[in-house]
């Protein structure tokens, strides 16, 4: 029942009770208008939402235009909301919106696409309408958001009775990176090629030792040792736990305690990024999915992910790919009878500015950090996020302020550690994932046990 601008005078009588529309919106219809709706009985409180109006008040009960059954809807579909203004995802469009879409776009059985897919409106809309549906977005939360949204399908509203749940669980879907494809080519290159080829995007410094009778191939700027993983003599066979532990009683810690192996992505047994021996860390490199730069020799651009809900859709105007590599991440886990607090203590992204070519400096590149509270061990299903913007201190500014960004990169490199808040133990399984991610979309999962 809103659109942007503002409108004298601004409050309306809704169901008897004087209201003041959101901030930066007016109410569309007048008096009048509101009075002969309410007759009719097409207007409606959402009692389970609410937004902060003009006055600044937080208003509980948010009004909703009904379309009535006897007028027929043309092509300005003002019944409908533009956007869900108190979804936790920002510019998330409404079921009933994409329902009509779908519905007057496409038959049962057909496939549908969205290649700005946000939250995952028309997937679900799709999934329930009985049609295919492929969604993309670059946007790390829209990704999780979307992955979320299937999994839980069951438990949002049926179209064909809103006030009860669709009940049925989504079909088997598929999360893909960009570009898996691209990995055949590498798997084409010959094995020294490929050595050369990975090496060089880890940074990895060549060697040739031995230790335990286990090759050695390099190691990182960190000092650290370095495996590839030859995949070529393990067709049917994966980085797994019986491969590590199989490694590990050859390595012991005589490698020290952190031990990188390099793998293609679709080898790797794990969602963590890491897994744990006898206090020896091993950290899998993955073969990215973006292998257009070293494979094409075509310089892109690195898109940026948002460090604040406001800038959400920022990079929606980037261009590029760009090589995934893991941040680096040291954090720790503390649980009492009534809180779960993690805190972190380093955020380094191995990269450098595109502007300046200088390093990141420790927790300047972190974007978000995203929480499974009860994690299965298979599917990662989000359950809060949290942007940079969101675990610094709260100090007064003004949104798409250039200079309130530059503050918080400024905020971010200054600070010793970043606590995440805390998170009522009771609404914890046994195990927690995290997901950290940086600016340009690189990730680094890790899984807790919670005692």
């Amino acid at each position: 029942m809103v659109s942007s601008g503002i409108r004298n005078p601004p409050e309306r009588t809704i169901k008897g009770v004087l209201m003041y529309p959101p901030k930066g919106q007016h109410w569309k219809y007048t008096q009048v208008k509101i009075d002969q709706m309410e007759k009719d009985g097409r207007i409606r409180i959402l009692a389970d939402r609410s937004y902060i109006d003009i006055m600044g008040n937080r208003v509980y009960g948010v009004p909703e235009f009904l379309q009535s059954e006897d007028v027929p809807v043309d092509n300005s579909w003002t019944d409908l909301k533009g956007y869900n203004f108190n979804s936790t995802y920002p510019t998330e469009n409404p079921e009933e919106l994409l329902e009509r879409v779908v519905m007057s776009a496409s038959n049962e059985g057909d496939l549908v696409m969205d290649f700005f897919a946000g939250s995952g409106s028309l997937a679900a809309v799709a999934e329930k309408l009985n049609r295919k549906w492929i969604v993309c977005d670059i946007g790390k939360l829209s990704l999780y958001t979307m992955q979320k949204r299937m999994l839980n399908i069951e438990r949002s509203k049926s179209f064909e009775n809103p006030k009860k749940n669709y009940k049925k669980t989504a079909r088997s879907f598929q999360t893909v990176n960009t570009g898996h494809y691209d990995l055949e080519k590498i798997f084409k290159l010959e094995q020294e090629e490929y050595g050369k080829f990975v090496m060089n995007l880890f940074e990895v410094e060549p060697k040739n030792k031995t230790i335990g009778g286990i090759r050695i191939n390099g190691e990182r700027k960190d000092g650290y040792n370095v495996i590839i993983w030859e995949y070529w003599k393990f067709k049917d066979a994966a980085v797994d736990e019986e491969y590590l532990h199989d490694l590990h009683s050859y390595l012991g810690n005589k490698a020290g305690r952190r031990i990188y192996i390099i793998a293609p992505a679709s080898y790797v047994g794990f969602i963590s990024d890491y897994y744990e021996i006898d206090k020896v860390r091993y950290y899998f490199l993955k073969v990215p999915y973006q292998v257009i730069r070293e494979l094409h020799k075509v310089q892109f651009k690195k898109f940026r992910q948002p460090q604040s809900k406001n800038n959400v859709n920022d990079l929606e105007d980037a261009v590029g790919f760009h090589f995934m590599r893991q941040p680096e991440v040291k954090s720790s886990i503390s649980v009492n009878n009534k809180d779960v607090q993690v805190t972190i203590k380093k955020f380094l992204s191995d990269f450098a500015e595109d502007e300046t070519g200088q390093d990141i400096e420790n927790f300047e590149s972190l974007s978000m950090v995203l929480v499974d509270k009860d994690f299965n061990g298979n599917e990662f299903d989000m359950d809060e996020y949290y942007f940079a913007d969101d675990l610094l201190p709260k100090k007064k500014k003004k949104d798409d302020d250039e200079e309130v960004k530059s503050n918080l990169k400024e905020e971010l490199k200054h600070s010793k550690e970043i606590k995440l808040p805390a998170i009522p133990k009771k609404e914890c399984g046994k195990r927690m994932m995290l997901i950290y991610v940086d600016v340009y979309g690189n990730e680094f999962k890790e899984e807790f046990k919670v005692k």
